[in-house]
């Protein structure tokens, strides 16, 4: 697949024993059983759920979604992607108590919602928070991203 490909060179990575990284969305599957075997994950992102934890062979508990979503909804685990500090708050709510790892998937709708800039210092936050208390942060990068984009995204993550 051409995209496998250009996330290899963006630097996505199946080694998830760093501690930063781009990974590409035919990698997210792999990247998120193999990570909730070492320790809990929050994943923010577009997928609902019900979908996201039906679809995973996973033991429960492990992974907790945060859904990024304009839709009003009475679930506990939705958040409006506009409201960026709620999500960078529950983050380091979730990565200080139970040492959770980060995936951020949804990056380009975040860019939609917020612009590119304060997506950047999002993930900027997110990175910190996550260094801070020695956890890890993975961020899903789609073909719906340019060059720029990425090398943008990699330079706010310090990766090379």
């Amino acid at each position: 697949m051409m995209f496998s490909r250009l996330a290899k060179s963006w630097g996505a990575k199946r080694n998830v024993d760093e501690s930063t990284g781009i990974i590409s969305p035919v990698e997210l599957g792999d990247v998120l059983l193999s990570v909730s075997k070492w320790s809990p994950v929050l994943f923010v992102g577009r997928i609902p759920p019900k979908v996201l934890l039906s679809n995973l062979k996973v033991p429960t508990g492990k992974i907790k979604p945060l859904w990024l979503t304009t839709v009003e909804t009475q679930s506990p685990h939705a958040v409006n992607p506009r409201h960026l500090y709620k999500i960078v708050a529950i983050i380091e709510r979730e990565v200080a108590t139970n040492k959770s790892r980060v995936i951020v998937d949804g990056i380009e709708y975040l860019i939609i919602e917020n612009g590119l800039e304060p997506t950047l210092k999002f993930l900027g936050q997110v990175r910190d928070v996550t260094a801070l208390h020695g956890s890890s942060l993975y961020v899903v990068a789609s073909n719906a991203l340019n060059e720029k984009e990425i090398a943008l995204i990699r330079r706010v993550l310090g990766l090379p």
